[in-house]
């Protein structure tokens, strides 16, 4: 296990971004998790699971970019991915290079989970991609009737 003090640096890299530019990375972040978790359900419906790892990796990068970091049980709450899981996938993104588990300092039973730097610049070109495959928030909120239905 790592430090927590140590990879704090890139969190920090956050503060030194274009708060604009920030601030719509996590809205497209959080927007991207509540829609995972509403395909994960109706999923769920007929006995189909999806992959938990971006799910797991969009989670720890809000927490990093809100500063509230996350742990394990609280990942496998916001996911669904049940606990029985959460260990195997989290050890697998840990094992690729993406996670880093870091012991609570002041309790050192509890673990958080920070993004690998690569981790971090491979989320934030997810989340680029996904913003620019999406129409702007303006003509997503003025639907144009004219387009659906002829009068």
């Amino acid at each position: 296990m790592i430090e927590l003090a140590s990879t704090m640096a890139l969190a920090s890299l956050a503060q030194g971004a274009d708060q604009r530019c920030e601030a719509s990375l996590i809205w497209v972040a959080t927007a991207e998790l509540n829609m995972r978790q509403q395909l994960a359900a109706l999923f769920a419906n007929v006995d189909l699971h999806c992959d938990p790892t971006f799910d797991i990796l969009l989670e720890v990068y809000v927490g990093l970019r809100s500063g509230k970091l996350r742990t394990p049980g609280a990942i496998a709450n916001t996911t669904g991915v049940p606990g029985s899981s959460i260990t195997r996938w989290i050890k697998f993104l840990e094992q690729r290079g993406f996670l880093q588990r870091h012991k609570d300092e002041i309790d050192g039973r509890r673990i958080f989970l920070t993004l690998t730097a690569d981790a971090h610049a491979l989320v934030e070109q997810a989340l680029a991609t996904i913003a620019s495959s999406r129409p702007p928030a303006e003509a997503a909120q003025t639907p144009t009737p004219s387009l659906f239905f002829s009068r």
